[in-house]
């Protein structure tokens, strides 16, 4: 790795587990969702996106809902609003979420939960959510509005279909509210057969990933490099020997670069002045 940037703070995943997943909350936390290989278990960590200092560590829903979340089995990081972050269950034998768990990390606690309901959006009037049922055999959907901070019920959508189609057409998109620049295919990057490279551009900065063939071990090596006006501020191997490319592995979030390496690691990189 060069270091040409002096502010940079890395976190393992640790416990065997990779990392799948980040989310910026409002109060200056990143969330990350990690699972383990083989199982269907999945944890938790929080850090200071300033200094990576620890807010919490490989905590699972059960940690902050004890009996609450029996029988959901696998779980994962659905949204963030402000200093909340929101977990999630699967639906029965679906890839389908079901269940909302609000976690306050800053007093590590349950703020509210609602089992019943699913995810669909952030809207201007609050949490679209709906509550899976049947009629006549059929599958039906119940809409409801939620107050994010404590999980109640705004208002009812209900089945009024051209409601919902107008709440989820103003429906804000979630990196836009996170604050996040995700990569963008580079067709032109790739200057051998096999090769291609991810980009993220904001005024004077550039950080591409190059991910190249390698030959001998029949896999993929992806590098990182971010570089302001043209001139090389970092380097890193962000993975190695990976059967296809580790796309999507890098963003950027307000002055920091984040990218997960090896995909067993968090590495935050301060990237501008």
């Amino acid at each position: 790795m060069s270091r040409l940037s002096r502010d940079v703070w890395t976190r393992p995943a640790g416990y065997g587990a990779f990392l799948w997943k980040i989310m910026f909350t409002g109060s200056g936390l990143v969330v990350c969702e990690k699972r383990i290989p083989g199982t269907a278990d999945t944890a938790y960590a929080c850090y200071r996106e300033e200094d990576g200092g620890t807010v919490l560590d490989h905590f699972t829903l059960e940690t902050f809902a004890p009996g609450k979340a029996e029988g959901f089995g696998m779980t994962g990081l659905e949204t963030v609003d402000g200093k909340l972050f929101y977990i999630h269950a699967f639906q029965p034998d679906s890839p389908e979420h079901l269940g909302l768990w609000a976690i306050d990390p800053l007093r590590e606690a349950l703020a509210w939960a609602r089992p019943d309901c699913a995810f669909v959006a952030h809207v201007e009037e609050g949490m679209l959510v709906y509550r899976a049922g049947s009629f006549a055999g059929f599958p039906e959907r119940y809409y409801l509005l939620l107050d994010p901070s404590c999980g109640g019920v705004v208002s009812e959508p209900g089945q009024d279909t051209s409601r919902v189609a107008r709440l989820r057409a103003g429906a804000f998109c979630e990196e836009a509210r996170q604050g996040v620049l995700l990569p963008s295919p580079d067709g032109g990057g790739a200057s051998r057969p096999g090769e291609m490279r991810e980009h993220i551009r904001r005024g004077e900065l550039l950080v591409t990933v190059d991910h190249v063939p390698v030959r001998r071990e029949k896999g993929f090596e992806a590098r990182i490099r971010v570089r302001r006006n043209g001139v090389a501020v970092y380097e890193d191997v962000l993975s190695r020997n990976t059967p296809v490319p580790c796309v999507n592995y890098f963003l950027l979030h307000g002055v920091r670069l984040y990218y997960i390496r090896n995909m067993t690691e968090l590495v935050s990189v301060g990237v501008q002045h």
